[in-house]
Protein backbone atom coordinates (compact mmCIF):
# COMPACT_ATOMS: atom_id res chain seq x y z
CA UNK A 1 0.00 0.00 0.00
CA UNK A 2 1.92 3.05 -1.16
CA UNK A 3 1.74 6.21 1.02
CA UNK A 4 0.25 8.89 -0.25
CA UNK A 5 1.28 12.91 -0.41
CA UNK A 6 -1.17 13.57 2.41
CA UNK A 7 0.27 11.39 4.50
CA UNK A 8 1.96 12.55 7.61
CA UNK A 9 4.66 9.92 8.05
CA UNK A 10 6.12 8.91 11.40
CA UNK A 11 9.01 6.65 12.37
CA UNK A 12 8.48 3.95 14.47
CA UNK A 13 11.24 3.51 17.39
CA UNK A 14 13.87 1.50 15.30
CA UNK A 15 18.33 0.81 15.71
CA UNK A 16 20.03 3.18 13.58
CA UNK A 17 23.80 2.41 13.01
CA UNK A 18 26.08 4.32 10.85
CA UNK A 19 28.67 1.97 8.64
CA UNK A 20 30.22 2.48 5.62
CA UNK A 21 28.27 0.84 2.21
CA UNK A 22 30.14 0.10 -0.72
CA UNK A 23 32.83 2.88 0.30
CA UNK A 24 30.41 5.36 1.58
CA UNK A 25 28.88 6.96 4.63
CA UNK A 26 25.36 4.97 5.03
CA UNK A 27 23.02 4.37 8.01
CA UNK A 28 21.56 0.85 8.89
CA UNK A 29 17.90 1.00 9.95
CA UNK A 30 16.61 -2.21 11.64
CA UNK A 31 13.21 -2.82 13.51
CA UNK A 32 14.14 -4.17 16.96
CA UNK A 33 10.81 -5.98 17.25
CA UNK A 34 11.88 -7.40 13.66
CA UNK A 35 8.47 -7.03 12.42
CA UNK A 36 9.59 -7.64 9.06
CA UNK A 37 12.47 -9.51 7.91
CA UNK A 38 14.18 -6.80 5.60
CA UNK A 39 16.89 -4.03 7.32
CA UNK A 40 16.91 -0.46 5.09
CA UNK A 41 20.10 1.05 4.03
CA UNK A 42 20.09 4.69 3.59
CA UNK A 43 22.43 7.21 2.48
CA UNK A 44 23.87 9.15 5.89
CA UNK A 45 22.48 12.64 3.87
CA UNK A 46 18.80 11.25 4.08
CA UNK A 47 19.47 11.18 8.17
CA UNK A 48 17.75 14.82 8.25
CA UNK A 49 14.85 13.52 6.91
CA UNK A 50 14.00 10.58 9.17
CA UNK A 51 14.69 12.95 12.00
CA UNK A 52 11.65 14.79 10.76
CA UNK A 53 9.52 12.01 10.16
CA UNK A 54 7.35 12.83 13.76
CA UNK A 55 4.16 12.22 12.22
CA UNK A 56 3.58 15.95 11.92
CA UNK A 57 4.00 17.07 8.00
CA UNK A 58 3.27 15.41 4.98
CA UNK A 59 5.75 14.89 2.27
CA UNK A 60 5.34 18.40 0.90
CA UNK A 61 6.28 19.85 4.14
CA UNK A 62 9.19 17.63 4.80
CA UNK A 63 10.73 18.64 1.54
CA UNK A 64 9.92 22.38 2.78
CA UNK A 65 11.50 21.81 6.02
CA UNK A 66 14.64 19.77 4.72
CA UNK A 67 14.61 22.95 2.25
CA UNK A 68 14.56 25.61 5.78
CA UNK A 69 15.95 23.70 8.23
CA UNK A 70 18.81 21.68 6.56
CA UNK A 71 19.29 23.62 2.95
CA UNK A 72 18.58 20.43 1.50
CA UNK A 73 16.50 20.06 -1.34
CA UNK A 74 15.26 16.41 -1.39
CA UNK A 75 12.36 15.90 -4.09
CA UNK A 76 9.47 15.28 -2.99
CA UNK A 77 9.38 11.53 -5.44
CA UNK A 78 12.31 10.53 -3.64
CA UNK A 79 10.56 10.99 -0.32
CA UNK A 80 7.79 9.13 -1.12
CA UNK A 81 10.26 6.37 -2.24
CA UNK A 82 11.93 6.96 1.15
CA UNK A 83 8.80 6.38 3.51
CA UNK A 84 7.06 3.68 0.90
CA UNK A 85 10.69 1.48 1.89
CA UNK A 86 10.24 2.31 5.59
CA UNK A 87 6.53 1.50 5.16
CA UNK A 88 7.49 -1.95 3.76
CA UNK A 89 10.01 -2.71 6.27
CA UNK A 90 7.30 -1.96 9.13
CA UNK A 91 9.53 0.83 10.51
CA UNK A 92 6.51 3.49 10.39
CA UNK A 93 3.90 4.20 13.02
CA UNK A 94 1.19 3.57 11.27
CA UNK A 95 -1.55 0.79 10.64
CA UNK A 96 0.32 -1.73 8.70
CA UNK A 97 2.81 -1.78 11.72
CA UNK A 98 -0.01 -2.45 14.23
CA UNK A 99 -1.13 -5.15 11.99
CA UNK A 100 2.18 -6.59 12.08
CA UNK A 101 2.45 -6.49 15.51
CA UNK A 102 -0.24 -8.24 16.49
CA UNK A 103 0.13 -10.90 13.97
CA UNK A 104 3.92 -11.43 15.41
CA UNK A 105 2.24 -11.11 18.89
CA UNK A 106 0.10 -13.88 17.92
CA UNK A 107 2.57 -16.21 16.60
CA UNK A 108 4.61 -15.55 19.66
CA UNK A 109 1.82 -16.63 22.02
CA UNK A 110 0.83 -19.54 19.89
CA UNK A 111 3.87 -20.92 19.89
CA UNK A 112 5.19 -24.43 21.44
CA UNK A 113 8.19 -22.29 22.69
CA UNK A 114 10.16 -19.54 22.51
CA UNK A 115 12.22 -19.25 19.44
CA UNK A 116 16.18 -18.98 19.86
CA UNK A 117 16.65 -15.43 18.78
CA UNK A 118 20.90 -14.99 18.70
CA UNK A 119 20.86 -19.00 17.34
CA UNK A 120 23.77 -19.03 14.07
CA UNK A 121 24.58 -15.81 15.76
CA UNK A 122 25.90 -16.58 19.34
CA UNK A 123 25.95 -19.68 19.10
CA UNK A 124 25.07 -22.71 17.00
CA UNK A 125 21.57 -23.25 15.87
CA UNK A 126 22.51 -26.66 15.18
CA UNK A 127 21.29 -28.75 18.77
CA UNK A 128 23.54 -31.28 18.14
CA UNK A 129 26.40 -28.84 17.58
CA UNK A 130 25.12 -26.47 20.27
CA UNK A 131 25.37 -29.71 23.06
CA UNK A 132 28.97 -30.33 22.10
CA UNK A 133 29.88 -26.81 22.61
CA UNK A 134 27.94 -26.72 25.89
CA UNK A 135 29.96 -29.73 27.09
CA UNK A 136 32.97 -28.53 25.72
CA UNK A 137 32.93 -25.72 28.34
CA UNK A 138 31.62 -28.17 31.30
CA UNK A 139 34.47 -30.32 30.14
CA UNK A 140 36.91 -27.50 31.25
CA UNK A 141 35.89 -26.91 34.85
CA UNK A 142 38.37 -28.50 37.15
CA UNK A 143 37.46 -29.42 40.79
CA UNK A 144 34.37 -26.83 41.44
CA UNK A 145 32.72 -29.45 43.38
CA UNK A 146 29.03 -29.31 44.29
CA UNK A 147 27.00 -25.79 45.90
CA UNK A 148 26.18 -26.09 49.25
CA UNK A 149 23.07 -27.26 49.95
CA UNK A 150 21.76 -23.94 52.22
CA UNK A 151 22.24 -22.71 48.55
CA UNK A 152 19.06 -20.51 47.80
CA UNK A 153 19.89 -19.43 44.08
CA UNK A 154 22.72 -18.52 41.33
CA UNK A 155 23.96 -15.72 40.21
CA UNK A 156 25.30 -16.89 36.75
CA UNK A 157 26.46 -13.63 33.77
CA UNK A 158 24.54 -12.83 31.23
CA UNK A 159 26.86 -12.59 27.88
CA UNK A 160 27.94 -14.63 24.81
CA UNK A 161 29.20 -18.04 24.79
CA UNK A 162 32.68 -17.26 23.25
CA UNK A 163 33.40 -14.86 26.24
CA UNK A 164 31.45 -16.16 28.76
CA UNK A 165 31.21 -20.16 28.45
CA UNK A 166 33.70 -21.16 30.41
CA UNK A 167 31.84 -19.25 34.06
CA UNK A 168 28.64 -20.40 33.08
CA UNK A 169 29.78 -23.71 33.11
CA UNK A 170 31.48 -23.52 36.37
CA UNK A 171 28.35 -21.67 37.96
CA UNK A 172 25.99 -24.11 36.47
CA UNK A 173 28.09 -27.02 36.97
CA UNK A 174 28.01 -26.51 41.00
CA UNK A 175 24.66 -26.11 40.69
CA UNK A 176 23.21 -29.03 39.23
CA UNK A 177 23.54 -31.14 42.03
CA UNK A 178 21.29 -28.19 44.54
Amino acid sequence: MPTKPKDNPRLRTIDITEFYHQGRPALLLRDPLRLGDNHVVLPRELAPALSLMDGTDDLFELHAELLLRFRMNVPVDVLRQLVEVLDEAFMLDNPRAVEARERALLAYRAAPFRPPMMAGQSYPAEPRQLAQLLDGYLATVNGAGPASAAGRGVISPHIDYPRGGPVYAAVWKRAADM
